[in-house]
C-alpha cells in the first residue's frame, strides 16, 4: 500500500495616555505611591496573565485545556481512501524538554480495506511559536511519537500507522494551541509584542515588550 498521496480536512486596558515602563514605574514611586501602584496593577495582571514585572505573560494548563478541547473532534481524509478521526485530546506540557503534547483517541475508517473501523491512541509532540496575523500560539514542527491501534498487527499495522501518522502532523502543523484576545495584548494603551516561549509542566510563559 502507498502512504503518499495530498490531504483534505473538514474540521484592558485603562484608556488615556500611553506610557512607558520607566515612565510609569516613575510616576508610581513619586510622593511614596509605590505600594498604591503596585496594589493597583495585581489584580489586572492576575486577570489577564501578564505580570508587568517579569514583562510575561503566563497561561496555565487549565486554559490550555479549555481552548484544545473546544477545537476537537477533527476529522480528515487521507488520499480518498482513508477518513481519520481525533478525539478527546489531553494535553501535557514537558518543562525540561520546551515542548507540548498531544494525545488523541485515533480512529481510521475505509469500508473497501477495513472490515471494521480500527481504534487507537496517537501522541503527539511540538514546540510553539507565536503567530502576530492571528495572536495565536500555534504548534511548531509536530511529529508523531507514539502510534497503538487495536487489533491489527504486521505490515497492516505498520501501514495505518504511516498513515496516522502522516494525516496527524498534516492536520497540527501550525495548528493553533492558544489564541490571545486584543486586549491580552494591550496595557495602558500600549501594545504588548511576544517573544521567546518557554514551555513550563503546567504552563507555558511568553515573555513581552511594552510598546
Amino acid at each position: 500500500m502507498t502512504v503518499a498521496a495530498p490531504f483534505s480536512f473538514s474540521p484592558g486596558a485603562p484608556s488615556g495616555p500611553a506610557l512607558t515602563r520607566r515612565q510609569w514605574l516613575a510616576r508610581g514611586l513619586q510622593g511614596g505611591a509605590g505600594l498604591a501602584a503596585l496594589a493597583l496593577a495585581r489584580p489586572a495582571q492576575a486577570q489577564a496573565g501578564y505580570n508587568f514585572w517579569l514583562s510575561e505573560y503566563t497561561i496555565d494548563k487549565p486554559e490550555l485545556d479549555t481552548q484544545l478541547a473546544r477545537r476537537f473532534p477533527l476529522q480528515m481524509r487521507y488520499a480518498e481512501l482513508f477518513t481519520v478521526l481525533l478525539s478527546h485530546p489531553r494535553l501535557a506540557l514537558d518543562g525540561g524538554g520546551n515542548r507540548a503534547s498531544i494525545t488523541s483517541d485515533m480512529q481510521i475508517e475505509n469500508s473497501l480495506l477495513l472490515p471494521r473501523p480500527v481504534t487507537g491512541v496517537l501522541a503527539l509532540s511540538s514546540g510553539l511559536r507565536f503567530d502576530a496575523p492571528t495572536r495565536a500560539l500555534r504548534l511548531r514542527d509536530p511529529r508523531a511519537d507514539r502510534i497503538e491501534l487495536a487489533g491489527v498487527t504486521g505490515n497492516a499495522a505498520r501501514q495505518l500507522q504511516s498513515v496516522g501518522a502522516a494525516v496527524a502532523a498534516e492536520a497540527l502543523r501550525d495548528y493553533a494551541l492558544y489564541t490571545f484576545r486584543p486586549e491580552d495584548l494591550m496595557f495602558n494603551g500600549q501594545k504588548l509584542t511576544p517573544g521567546d516561549i518557554t514551555i513550563q509542566d503546567q504552563a507555558v510563559k511568553v515573555k513581552v515588550n511594552l510598546g
